[in-house]
């Protein structure tokens, strides 16, 4: 994770998002959920100016869970007043989060364009 020094974090996300990492990966997304909180609240930026970049283009492939866990994920961020910019996502990614219906959930995160089009 890193700071830019203007209220907003990364964090990377890489591997593989299947139902058969669920707990693996819920544990990570829990720890980055809690380290981005950590930086947002220490931050000086004004209240509601905290962004998260989540780099994405290590995903190397997702299932309908793993979309599941990173829209879970993202929404968490909203709702502790952080916005996620995810970015990055492989096209063979973000075509199954389309497919899966999860489009949605990554669009209310800030996703400025569909990589895949």
């Amino acid at each position: 994770m890193a700071g830019n020094g203007s209220g907003a974090c990364s964090v990377m996300l890489e591997g593989e998002w299947f139902t058969e990492q669920a707990a693996d990966l819920r544990k990570l997304l829990a720890d980055k959920l809690a380290q981005l909180c950590e930086a947002a609240s220490g931050s000086e930026a004004a209240s509601g100016s905290d962004r998260a970049e989540i780099d994405m283009a290590g995903i190397a492939d997702v299932d309908a869970c793993g979309c599941q866990l990173l829209a879970v994920f993202l929404e968490n961020l909203r709702l502790r007043g952080i916005a996620p910019v995810p970015c990055g996502i492989p096209p063979q990614v973000m075509d199954k989060i389309v497919l899966l219906g999860f489009a949605e959930a990554f669009a209310a995160a800030g996703l400025a364009n569909k990589e895949s089009a």
